[in-house]
């Protein structure tokens, strides 16, 4: 489905900031040290799912399995479990 339909018409501006800022917060509460990295870039596109700038089939197709695998790591690192 192409970008102006799923987001609106051309030239909306109110639904023009709603990505924006869904993107934008993470990098905010980041900078002032509220949340990990891989927290609020998770709320930040599941946020982006549920109002509908990006599909669920978007969003899985973004997944990339290396990735998600450094992300089990450095958690699993965070959690003491590795080296025990």
């Amino acid at each position: 489905m192409p970008l102006v339909e799923r987001m609106g018409k051309p030239g909306d501006r109110r639904n023009m900031f709603v990505p924006i800022a869904i993107l934008v917060a993470p990098m905010v509460f980041l900078a002032l040290k509220l949340v990990p990295i891989a927290g609020a870039f998770f709320i930040a596109a599941a946020v982006m799912v549920v109002v509908g700038g990006l599909s669920m089939r978007e969003a899985y197709g973004a997944l990339e399995p290396e990735v998600l695998v450094l992300i089990d790591a450095d958690s699993d690192e965070r959690l003491g479990m590795i080296g025990r």
